[in-house]
């Protein structure tokens, strides 16, 4: 059985919008330890990490989401998780340059996850076949 952690939001960009965002190591160092105490050592945990492009009315830059992935990638690996999750990425190029910054960092399995606009297209419209095979 798989536990994915509940930080989908939990990097500086969403945190900020409450005045955390200086508690991003804390936050989900803590959500791996709650997955951890709450399962047997026969499951596996997933560091969940959603998209950082557009939240809200803020628009981040790449550079921007590039740390807050590292920052937040960091505080999970950090914790030992067996995996990570990328969950319901919007933008198909912000999930495969998270993929690969993330790849430089770890060899454990990384689970992409895209949220397409219709069957077959993504968000910016382009044919998801094409998008997969970047990801090869």
């Amino acid at each position: 059985d798989v536990i994915q952690t509940n930080t989908y939001g939990a990097n500086e960009a969403k945190l900020r919008m409450y005045g955390l965002e200086n508690q991003v190591t804390k936050i989900n160092r803590a959500a791996v330890k709650l997955a951890k105490a709450s399962v047997t050592d026969k499951n596996a945990i997933l560091g969940t990490i959603g998209g950082m492009k557009h939240i809200g009315a803020v628009t981040t830059t790449d550079m921007e989401r590039e740390f807050m992935l590292l920052e937040q990638a960091g505080a999970l690996l950090e914790e030992q998780v067996d995996g990570l999750l990328l969950e319901t990425f919007y933008d198909e190029f912000e999930l495969l340059h998270a993929v690969k910054v993330l790849r430089k960092q770890t060899n454990i399995p990384i689970v992409a996850q895209l949220a397409l606009h219709e069957a077959g297209t993504t968000q910016n419209g382009n044919d998801v076949n094409e998008i997969l095979k970047q990801f090869i």
